[in-house]
């Protein structure tokens, strides 16, 4: 089992409102990312809005899509993302790099 870290939880906690809302819609899946507004039939193409590449996942819009890997980089210091890499981000640069994109606003 994982140690607690404190520090972590008391800056997620100390983040807005919206942000956490944010992150909560990442983590379930249940967000305005093209994936899920497909799966509701919201929208009739899941593809991503900046590769076009493959559907607009989570995980592909967190990690490993290239045509926002310019913004990965200057937010997180490197251009793709590994899922340990995620655990070690500080708390209030996920919710910078969710707000440059505009992708989770109603």
């Amino acid at each position: 089992m994982e140690k607690m870290d404190f520090g972590r939880s008391e800056n997620l906690i100390n983040l807005p409102l919206v942000d956490l809302t944010h992150l909560k819609e990442l983590m379930s899946g249940h967000c305005r990312l093209n994936s899920h507004l497909y799966k509701i039939r919201r929208i009739s193409d899941p593809s991503c809005p900046y590769c076009g590449e493959t559907p607009e996942t989570v995980t592909h819009f967190l990690r490993e899509c290239q045509g926002i890997g310019k913004a990965r980089k200057d937010i997180f210091g490197q251009n793709l993302l590994l899922p340990a890499d995620l655990k070690c981000i500080e708390p209030q640069k996920l919710p910078r790099f969710i707000n440059a994109f505009g992708r989770l606003r109603a």
